[in-house]
């Protein structure tokens, strides 16, 4: 019999003179429910209270002894499956009754819940949690109020309690694992079958208040994250570090949300023998020792947070890294942690500011997953390795668990559904399943997008936005009430539902064409939405948006086509502004594109807002610049050109011919002044200069091989050259990448010869607007100014 089970069934009610009081098995009902819910562990004593009162009000009203929520709070620890939190500090108990006291567990924010092997194993387990629920309804509560209960404490009609009767009879056994078992869904009267593995993709994101699964720490323990899991590069080579016979120390720092733990659990899996798609047993523990073993012959330490810890325990825990024996692994968030080397280097005999500098310069260097040597400070008791996980590319790793989540095995489960055929929520996963690679593609572009015009997201913020677009933060209960309001007919009901979470509308913050309020408090989704994606691309194809099937040059999957038809109806309209929207987001997501199509790319660079993203995305998959040599010198021309017409104030088509030279003047700050007269400082060949990927920014890169001074091009300054090389005179380059530009000027200046003293070299614009090249020379024997022919 499991343990879990055993500690469960001591849990009594106590006997008063007016009946059973039944706080015990209600508490513990209440937290069955919360885990069920994945919701916090501890929950402060005021929401246990307030949850009791309610119950006791609705169902018993047994006198003014059940306002005595305080004791069970208290007693049920004896149970073995309840502990209190009292931010560490000894709770004060009455001197008679040994009870605690409520005002002190009301002022001083008092917590408690399930310890935490109870809570990991009923969360992976809830085939055991629903039946520990079934034994205290059972032997406590009356039939009648079961189910008004249950819905109550936060468990839907829909999660099996109510099965069939040889369920019911089951013994309270570890022995009847079944969460997900065929012969459990079977017996679902209600016809929903995946609702745990719906509810989980739900706890990924915060729109509800369900979002435990939010955090690393409930990811490791659960059972469908292995197959949602996509492992960091950077893992074997902390593993490989922490392996080395040599004592090193590791530090793993970053934003909140970046995957910092998540690395962390895995490199504990790792080392300790484990398979990565095995869930840990228990929550991981403040400092987990892994001792020599045939993974590793050290001994290795890991921190998973320092960031949660005191200054106290911070200063412990690094002095300990660098003077106990083995190897450190230690999580931090990066202001808590230069604090605490900061403290650590005075300790020690160290200069704080020059400690901290160092830290910092290895923070900002680029994550290369060829040589670790440049994240190495070697001024420590103990080689020290910082990795700065806010540095790595996190987008192919986000996108991959969009994938990932829509080909999860759990998802066959759905069908033994009776409601498959209608259910919105499946029917946008298995249209996601028919074009995964593209969708894949696409969403990768738009993560991209919005990365590289300087508005990074974290890993946590991508997995709750993708979470939140399959589902539509909609459960199977919700699907079935709506359903079961329609008798259950798929039809128009099932589009209705559909157009509210379709991918392709929540993935922008869209439900049906309509801004999706409540989806913007999503941080992915909030960026995202600001870019306005999905306006026209031009007049020949919206003629054929709603006559030629979607531009004529894409197919979608056959699921969609009663949406897509629905929003081709309403397109036509006068009101049809936001169907044809949303048509445009749905052909981008689902779309399989010809790319031989002319009309294919210009439909994609227009959707994106970006010309060159595509091309930008490939060349970072590859690692170089899959360009031909003709189209290399076309694109460095075009880079040249436009730096001559920032650098100048002249347009390139003021040059005369083909113009081959990047001129660099004496062209006054003030740049809204046209000055059609200008020194020239330095005259430089475009021969002179190539263009390369730069493997260590992973960028392409403009370089002046005499001086090699080199200026990357990231994918703002790219578009900007592509669309004023088109014409488009609208387009402006934020201040940071304008700064960049003044800087390759100032260097190329710097590394180029000065003019001869007795040479001048003017640009100068003509009535007519043509830009010419004048040259000069001093005669100082005759002290003239000599036209050079």
């Amino acid at each position: 019999m499991s343990d879990i089970a055993e500690r469960f069934k001591k849990i009594r009610p106590n006997y008063l003179r007016s009946g059973p009081a039944l706080h015990r098995p209600l508490l513990a009902l209440i937290a069955l429910g919360e885990c069920y819910k994945q919701t916090d562990r501890l929950k402060p004593f005021i929401f246990y209270h307030n949850k009791l009162l309610d119950l006791f009000d609705k169902y018993y009203q047994q006198g003014l002894e059940y306002k005595n929520t305080h004791h069970p709070f208290g007693k049920l620890e004896n149970s073995g499956i309840w502990e209190i939190y009292n931010h560490g500090y000894d709770i004060p108990r009455d001197t008679k009754s040994g009870h605690l006291k409520f005002d002190y567990l009301i002022n001083n924010d008092v917590k408690g819940g399930l310890t935490n092997d109870a809570y990991g194993e009923l969360v992976n387990n809830r085939s055991l949690l629903l039946q520990i629920c079934w034994h205290f309804l059972e032997s406590f509560i009356p039939k009648e109020k079961h189910k008004d209960l249950l819905l109550d404490i936060g468990i839907p009609l829909d999660s099996n309690v109510f099965s069939n009767d040889a369920e019911k009879n089951k013994p309270l056994d570890a022995n009847n694992k079944h969460s997900n078992n065929e012969n459990t869904m079977n017996h679902n009267p209600i016809g929903l079958t995946n609702s745990d593995f719906v509810a989980y993709i739900n706890s990924l994101h915060n729109i509800h208040a369900s979002g435990a699964n939010a955090l690393a720490e409930s990811q490791a323990l659960n059972q469908y994250f292995s197959d949602l899991y996509e492992p960091f590069p950077v893992v074997d080579q902390i593993v490989s570090l922490l392996k080395d016979s040599k004592d090193q120390v590791v530090l793993l720092t970053g934003h909140a949300g970046d995957g910092k733990s998540t690395i962390a659990f895995d490199t504990l899996k790792k080392i300790s023998g484990m398979e990565s798609s095995q869930p840990l047993h228990n929550q991981p523990k403040e400092l987990e020792c892994i001792e020599p073993n045939t993974q590793s012959k050290n001994r290795v330490h890991i921190v998973k947070d320092m960031s949660e810890l005191s200054i106290e325990k911070r200063a412990m825990w690094l002095k300990e890294a660098f003077d106990q024996q083995g190897s450190w692994l230690i999580v931090s968030n990066t202001g808590p942690l230069l604090n605490t080397f900061r403290q650590f280097a005075e300790s020690h005999g160290l200069s704080p500011e020059t400690t901290e500098q160092r830290i910092l310069d290895v923070l900002h260097s680029h994550y290369s997953i060829e040589d670790l040597s440049k994240h190495k400070l070697d001024f420590f008791p103990k080689p020290l390795f910082v990795l700065n996980i806010a540095r790595f590319d996190n987008i192919r790793l986000g996108a991959k668990i969009l994938k990932n989540l829509v080909e999860h095995g759990q998802w066959k489960n759905c069908d033994k559904c009776i409601n498959c055929d209608a259910c919105p929520i499946y029917i946008n996963r298995n249209a996601l399943l028919d074009a995964i690679n593209t969708v894949h593609e696409r969403v990768t572009w738009i993560y991209r997008k919005i990365t590289e015009y300087e508005q990074r997201t974290t890993l946590r913020e991508i997995t709750a936005h993708i979470a939140y677009s399959v589902t539509g933060g909609l459960s199977c209960n919700d699907i079935n009430n709506s359903l079961a309001a329609n008798n259950h007919t798929q039809n128009q009901s099932t589009i209705n539902l559909l157009k509210k979470i379709i991918f392709s509308e929540k993935f922008f913050g869209y439900t049906n064409g309509s801004t999706d309020h409540r989806s913007l408090d999503l941080h992915a989704t909030s960026l995202i939405h600001n870019e306005n994606f999905g306006g026209p691309v031009s007049t020949d194809q919206e003629k054929t948006l709603t006559s030629a099937g979607l531009y004529g040059w894409s197919t979608v999957p056959d699921l969609l086509k009663p949406l897509i038809a629905d929003w081709t109806k309403n397109a036509s309209s006068l009101e049809g502004s936001s169907p044809r929207f949303a048509l445009r987001r749905l052909l981008y997501i689902f779309g399989r594109d010809d790319s031989s199509h002319p009309s294919c790319r210009l439909f994609l660079d227009s959707f994106l807002q970006s010309p060159r993203l595509i091309d930008f995305d490939g060349w970072i998959t590859y690692g170089s610049l899959n360009l031909s040599r003709s189209q290399n010198k076309r694109l460095k021309n075009s880079c040249l050109r436009v730096l001559l017409e920032t650098y100048s104030g002249f347009s390139s088509g003021q040059f005369s011919g083909e113009h081959d030279r990047l001129y660099l003047t004496l062209r006054r700050p003030d740049k809204s002044v046209v000055q059609p007269t200008q020194f020239v400082t330095a005259e430089l060949a475009f021969d002179s200069f190539s263009l390369v990927y730069d493997t260590k920014h992973n960028v392409p890169a403009l370089i002046h091989e005499p001086s090699n001074v080199t200026l990357p091009l990231k994918l703002p300054l790219l578009d900007y050259i592509e669309k004023r090389n088109h014409g488009i005179l609208g387009s402006e380059l934020s201040q940071i990448h304008l700064s960049k530009l003044e800087w390759f000027r100032a260097e190329l200046m710097r590394h180029n010869e000065a003019p001869e003293e007795d040479e001048i070299k003017l640009l100068k614009s003509d009535i007519d607007g043509h830009v010419y090249l004048h040259r000069y020379h001093i005669n100082k024997k005759n002290n003239v100014l000599e036209v050079e022919q």
